[in-house]
């Protein structure tokens, strides 16, 4: 510690302290495909554990077992590759009579085993506890029979490693004539020169993990008009008339919206003047969708797009085929 003085450190004090690393006598690594250890729902992580006598001497009847820890993992996908899987302890198991080769290993020899597994498909969100799921892998090796000269030494090593599991947001978008929230005008199937109206519902459910600074863009073409009617409509929606972009931000959005609570929803209407050359055709009345946000717990970009919405609006139960097309 010190001051700078003319580009130069005045040292008023210091200290040195030194730190020893060494190796474990027996030791493991664990790894998985995922690098980033940031894993999704329905994800299958493939792994595995390197070995290491690091003894002058041989080892016999080597162990080797790993825990599996987490609400997030699918046990009924756990597979161990010349080991096997104790569901009781949520533990894999490696040792002699599965893997012939820890029978005995010779100093400096060196290995590997392999497991698979499976992340759940739909995660046990029950209630607002039920967020920001990780995954917990901690193997160990040790010695069933250690060498003459360590009986009384512990030769056991413990490896550690943990992944987050990444929220799984998700966009859906609806197109209606037939809407009880906005109701829509105009003639059905639309009519060459003359407006109709459609509304369209864009409905956002997240999974374990908040969500922040969400951003949704879409392109209305340019036959498409804005009619600047919102659902809720102190939502945060709004049209951009220079570029034909409708954009909705969303600066949060909490575990579980859409899951153990209602979906966060934004309603607005648009029209559809068809032209000549559109008839007997299912015009867009959006264009593709852009949706980005950010995993406040693994820090991990999110971003979705969605394909262009015509006037074939198969969610609307009221409309059939010959409504969907545009008649002179």
């Amino acid at each position: 510690i010190g001051e700078t003085m003319n580009g130069e450190l005045n040292i008023f004090a210091e200290a040195l302290k030194k730190i020893t690393v060494k190796r474990g006598f027996l030791e493991t690594a664990i790894s998985v495909d995922d690098k980033d250890q940031i894993v999704a729902a329905g994800q299958i992580v493939r792994g595995e554990i390197k070995y290491k006598n690091n003894l002058p001497v041989g080892v016999e009847n080597v162990k080797i077992e790993m825990l599996l820890l987490g609400k997030a993992v699918d046990e009924r996908s756990v597979l161990a590759f010349q080991g096997y899987y104790l569901g009781s302890e949520k533990k894999i198991v490696w040792q002699e009579g599965s893997f012939p080769a820890l029978r005995y290993l010779e100093s400096g020899e060196e290995g590997k085993v392999n497991f698979q597994f499976k992340i759940l498909d739909k995660l046990p969100i029950a209630s607002p506890k039920d967020k920001n799921f990780i995954v917990d892998l901690k193997a160990k090796i040790f010695a069933l029979k250690p060498p003459p000269d360590y009986q009384d030494v512990d030769l056991s090593y413990e490896s550690v490693l943990s992944f987050k599991v990444e929220s799984a947001l998700s966009l859906s978008r609806q197109g209606l004539y037939y809407s009880k929230d906005l109701p829509n005008s105009g003639p059905i199937p639309p009519r060459v020169g003359k407006k109709t109206t459609y509304t369209l519902v864009f409905s956002l459910a997240n999974g374990s993990n908040d969500i922040a600074d969400i951003e949704i863009r879409s392109f209305l073409p340019a036959y498409i008009s804005w009619e600047n009617r919102i659902l809720p409509e102190e939502e945060n929606i709004e049209y951009d008339i220079k570029t034909n972009e409708v954009i909705w931000k969303i600066p949060r959005l909490e575990a579980g919206e859409g899951v153990i609570k209602p979906a966060k929803k934004v309603i607005f209407q648009i029209g559809l003047t068809p032209s000549l050359p559109q008839v007997n055709t299912s015009p867009v009345i959006l264009g593709e969708t852009f949706m980005r946000g950010a995993d406040e717990f693994t820090g991990k970009a999110i971003e979705e797009k969605k394909p262009a919405l015509t006037t074939e609006l198969r969610d609307d139960a009221k409309l059939n085929y010959g409504d969907w097309q545009v008649k002179e």
